[in-house]
């Protein structure tokens, strides 16, 4: 009690200034009756009207853009029929927008509501401290994720390394689709499997072309053993591929960001009390720090004016994230991948913003009449929400709005036509020249899967009995296994997680290395030096060529917002050379 009683006393006697100072009320506010106390003038009614209407068109802006996002993600799921959307489907991660949109609106409530309800409040009146440290964690929160929303979308929709290496395998299988000879069909098979992509042909062997190819497949059905790696990737590298484009990691991210600040700010304001208390104990010494105690944020009994506080955390933010948001502007500069969704508009318009505000914001803080005159008439940190709520509009606002469009009247149409649509698409994908410019248009808008899927059943379709057990079981193993390098977006509870494929695989599978462990046991030799001669151990089990038609299907539909955009590009060309209107 003595400690709180001589802390109390001393504060007031430190910080009671005269009711007409100068340096804290400008001679104009004073001439209208303001008066200065606790290091503060009186807000006049413009500032009032300042913060009211920037923080009304902010929550407006917010409801507009969740209701917006809320209503797409609702109308593209029941024309999917499924419950969850491809995150394409509405330009950027909804976790994403969502949590950029209540970060920033929490910031501008917090300190535009000191405005609202009057920075001059005594101590004893309102725990100043209650409401500048929460002012201050979301401030440094939103400097550190709201500013840079836009940079966080660009950098969760580049694809992975993995996922580009089968792209460009795709591209380069599909500039010689036109081979015919089931020899390349089988070696075009080989080279699109993960497991198949360690094993070479022995050039100086004299055994034929076919029959190393059959050597190879049946190594490859016998099932050996994978390397450390191949079990690596499939079991821990491409769950975290999936972890860094999901919605889980943007909302692990705000929270990591959220809970280090609180922590150093929390660190800080505890040893600055500790060291008020020794400095209450021994008030002979000199004080050493009073960085978060006296004139600040936990105890300030001088109210919450724009002091060098508040500069001094927009400071901090700027020199330890600047250096990191440079770096992720100038890659998602320098892609070279198409920018479908507007992505570098994006960054360029949320980087010039940032800049201005912050420029506009800091520089001026430094002149007095500023703090004394101006911040009462408009609050200065007003930029500081101005370009906040830029930030939400062209981060937020744009995607769910203006990059792509849905309607009632499209919404009936493409239900009414759903069958003529699906036919446009399949006259752009067997055309050779459309389907390689198609292909590489849906990797610049990091969806080339099903595409490359596509494809894929139609050489399927072509191949023969022997090469097609093969060619399913790399389709199943990139496409449409849980996990798979180039996993296709359904619902596979309606699909039955296509159980029947893999039973088919499955059964296969069991069938040769049962026929390879007898004829093992009766020649006394390991299948690693097997000979190439099979036909002995060949299965004939058959694998019917539509087994994939439903999966055909799907990738048509996975297609169709990337077909929107591809067609308003390419319209003419597409409706004079293959009739599509």
């Amino acid at each position: 009690m003595t400690n709180q009683y001589r802390l109390t006393s001393l504060s007031n006697n430190a910080t009671q200034q005269l009711t007409n100072d100068s340096t804290v009320c400008h001679p104009i506010l004073l001439s209208q009756g303001a008066t200065s106390l606790n290091g503060l003038c009186d807000d006049t009614p413009s500032a009032r009207a300042v913060a009211g209407t920037i923080l009304s068109v902010h929550v407006l802006l917010v409801i507009v853009s969740l209701t917006g996002l809320y209503y797409k993600l609702k109308k593209l799921s029941a024309i999917n029929d499924e419950k969850k959307v491809n995150y394409l489907s509405v330009a950027r991660n909804p976790a994403l927008i969502t949590l950029t949109l209540l970060v920033g609106l929490f910031l501008n409530a917090v300190m535009n509501g000191r405005v609202l309800i009057g920075r001059k409040i005594e101590l004893d009146e309102f725990p100043e401290g209650v409401s500048t440290v929460g002012s201050d964690i979301s401030n440094i929160s939103h400097a550190s994720s709201s500013g840079g929303g836009g940079v966080t979308s660009d950098i969760l929709l580049l694809d992975s390394p993995r996922q580009q290496q089968h792209v460009w395998m795709e591209l380069n299988s599909s500039n010689n689709h036109n081979i015919q000879t089931s020899s390349n069909v089988t070696n075009s098979a080989i080279h699109n499997s993960p497991n198949l992509a360690h094993s070479t042909l022995d050039s100086s062997t004299t055994v034929t072309i076919a029959e190393s190819v059959q050597q190879q497949q049946q190594q490859y059905r016998i099932g050996r053993m994978e390397s450390s790696f191949e079990r690596f990737e499939k079991e821990k590298l491409l769950k975290w591929y999936k972890l860094l484009i999901s919605s889980k990691f943007v909302i692990l991210s705000y929270c990591a960001v959220l809970i280090l600040h609180s922590t150093i700010f929390l660190i800080c304001g505890i040893v600055d009390y500790f060291n008020w208390q020794y400095y209450l104990d021994h008030p002979d010494e000199k004080r050493s720090s009073i960085l978060f105690v006296v004139n600040s944020f936990l105890f300030s009994p001088s109210g919450c004016g724009n002091s060098t506080g508040n500069l001094l955390v927009f400071v901090s933010n700027i020199v330890v994230y600047g250096p990191s948001a440079v770096i992720f502007i100038i890659w998602s500069l320098l892609t070279r991948k198409k920018d479908i969704w507007r992505v570098r508009l994006e960054v360029v318009l949320i980087s010039v913003n940032w800049v201005f505000a912050l420029i506009t914001y800091a520089l001026p803080s430094f002149i007095q009449i500023i703090d004394i005159l101006v911040d009462y008439y408009v609050p200065w940190i007003s930029f500081i929400f101005i370009a906040c709520i830029i930030d939400c509009f062209v981060a937020c606002t744009l995607p769910v709005f203006f990059y792509q469009k849905i309607t009632p009247s499209s919404l009936h149409e493409r239900k009414i036509n759903k069958q003529e649509y699906g036919n446009d698409i399949q006259k752009c994908l067997r055309d050779p020249k459309w389907n390689s410019l198609f292909l590489q248009f849906t990797q610049s808008s990091f969806a080339p899967e099903n595409v490359m899927c596509w494809n894929s059943i139609q050489r399927f379709k072509t191949v023969p009995e022997k090469t097609r057990k093969d060619l399913l079981r790399v389709i199943a193993d990139t496409y449409l296994r849980e996990g798979a390098p180039l996993e296709l977006n359904v619902a596979r509870k309606v699909f039955n997680n296509f159980e029947e494929i893999f039973n088919l695989l499955k059964e296969e599978g069991e069938a040769t290395t049962m026929t390879c462990n007898r004829r093992e046991r009766e020649t006394g030799k390991t299948m690693e030096f097997l000979t190439p001669r099979r036909r002995s151990m060949k299965i004939t089990m058959s694998i019917p060529h539509d087994i994939l038609d439903k999966v055909e299907k799907i990738c048509e539909m996975n297609m169709m917002d990337n077909f929107d955009q591809f067609y308003v590009i390419h319209y003419k060309a597409l409706t004079l050379e293959l009739g599509i209107s």
